[in-house]
């Protein structure tokens, strides 16, 4: 099973990252909006796990998160990674949050690096758009910097998940294989 640990975004957030995909997708209609559907923050991307294992990995994030206690996040700003030339994706940022959010994804990858083990600093986001190769534009980026300030609300944090991928053509299938409750 292909895995991840999540945040899912509140519907009322959903709405207002449909709009602006919707602007942003006029400025370059060749790049690729993530779904309402998918849209979340990952916390920790597991990829491929074994079946028999889940019950075990459901234990260990259980044991990860047990003292994590609820937290407010503020969505804010449209940012890329890549660069000018060649943006790869394009993702709403955090701003209130961003310290509790990174001490989590840090807590997760330390317990679960036997599985997977990040290289890099976590960068907190939700994925707005991915962008195919050559796509980038002086009417995107021209877009993206008018959006950059933009605001999409806070929600707060109650629920952590883990979540099941399944690829298909026309793009991934999430599921939710357990949630896990945070408590004050």
């Amino acid at each position: 099973m292909r895995l991840f640990i999540s945040i899912d975004i509140p519907e009322e957030i959903k709405n207002k990252i449909i709009q602006i995909q919707k602007k942003i997708s006029a400025s370059s209609p060749s790049i690729k909006p993530t779904s309402r559907d998918n849209l979340h923050i990952t916390l920790k991307f597991l990829g491929e796990v074994h079946e028999d294992y889940v019950n075990k990995l459901v234990n260990i994030i259980s044991e990860t998160l047990k003292n994590t206690k609820p937290f407010t996040l503020s969505l804010k700003g449209i940012k890329y990674f890549g660069n000018p030339r060649f943006i790869k994706i394009i993702y709403i940022g955090l701003s209130r949050g961003l310290h509790e959010t990174k001490d989590l994804m840090n807590s997760l990858n330390s317990s679960l690096k036997h599985i997977r083990k990040e290289e890099k600093e976590p960068i907190p986001h939700v994925t707005i758009f991915r962008v195919p190769f050559n796509a980038s534009s002086e009417s995107l980026l021209h877009t993206l910097s008018s959006l950059s300030d933009t605001e999409f609300g806070e929600f707060n944090v109650k629920e952590i998940k883990l979540k099941k991928s399944v690829l298909t053509p026309e793009g991934p299938v999430y599921s939710d294989i357990e949630t896990f409750t945070v408590s004050s």
